[in-house]
């Protein structure tokens, strides 16, 4: 599963670095025909948590939000299946924005799992033809280096099944 952190202690929140954090799908040569995915969304104070989207692009540029949820969804996991109606959708993203509250400190989360990326099943999908890219030929052997940031981004939590 993929999650936010929307609240927490000082030490672990967010705040206030709200967002909106952003989880892409690769690009797709077959267009995009349904998304389904389990989705978690609680907040035991019932007021600081933010919102997750759902969002579909053609182009990999413009970006339209397809599905919302805002707010506190109860302590279970959700499931949800959102249809593609648009043609040839290449990619989507989820897009997470916790709470603007700096006392936010009871426990509330975004996170998503079980994700399953569908393609187009009738046929009409002609997804764009991707641009070449070139990469540069390296001078020298160098030791790659780990990316930091200073804001906060989703966190990936892999399960093993039992």
């Amino acid at each position: 599963y993929m999650y936010v952190e929307a609240g927490g202690w000082p030490h672990t929140s967010n705040y206030p670095n709200v967002g909106p954090f952003t989880l892409l799908s690769p690009t797709f040569a077959e267009c995009v025909g349904e998304v389904r995915f389990y989705y978690h969304m609680y907040d035991y104070y019932d007021y600081y948590m933010g919102t997750l989207q759902l969002e579909e692009t053609t182009d990999g540029a413009s970006w339209t939000t397809i599905w919302t949820k805002s707010g506190d969804q109860g302590n279970s996991w959700r499931g949800s299946t959102v249809s593609i109606t648009t043609q040839n959708v290449i990619r989507v993203r989820w897009v997470g924005t916790t709470q603007t509250h700096q006392a936010s400190w009871g426990g509330s989360d975004i996170a998503i799992d079980d994700v399953d990326i569908l393609s187009w099943a009738n046929g009409e999908c002609i997804p764009p033809t991707p641009a070449p890219t070139t990469s540069p030929v390296p001078t020298a052997c160098t030791r790659p280096t780990r990316a930091t940031s200073t804001s906060s981004s989703w966190l990936v939590n892999r399960m093993r099944k039992l």
